[in-house]
């Protein structure tokens, strides 16, 4: 009974020593170089926004400002001293901006601006039209 014990214990640690050779055997795979990280997000769909980032003021009442923060976040602040009153997302598609924003109850409320062609001022169109501006909360 002793020598069928040693004869197993023999076949196990062949077993053992071959499938470890066989893992050894396997070359491992080289990593390969992303080269340098890209550039911080500045940028939509290839579209440059680095002009619209930033505080934008209405021009009428009532006064709110927008707060673009790529590469897709928007809020909306008012009031003194200012608080945010909306947030959401935007998508820029040449000189017109889309702005998704959270309403109460969950819906989703869009807005479409439209850049001038020197890109100093935001139109939307609509019962009354408003413009937006460059300009920092008081």
């Amino acid at each position: 009974m002793k020598a069928s014990t040693a004869l197993i214990l023999a076949l196990l640690l062949a077993c053992s020593r071959r499938q470890q050779e066989q893992h050894a055997a396997a070359p491992k795979p080289v990593p390969v170089d992303a080269g340098p990280p890209p550039p911080p997000a500045l940028s939509t769909a290839g579209a440059d926004i680095s002009w619209l980032v930033g505080t934008w003021e209405r021009q009428s009442a009532p006064k709110d400002w927008l707060l673009f923060n790529p590469p897709k976040e928007v809020a909306v602040i008012a009031g003194a001293p200012p608080t945010m009153i909306a947030r959401g997302e935007f998508v820029p598609t040449g000189r017109s901006i889309s702005i998704f924003l959270r309403g109460q109850g969950g819906g989703t409320i869009e807005r479409v601006l439209e850049a001038t062609s020197d890109r100093s001022e935001l139109r939307e169109a609509g019962p009354p039209p408003v413009a937006y501006r460059r300009g920092a909360p008081p």
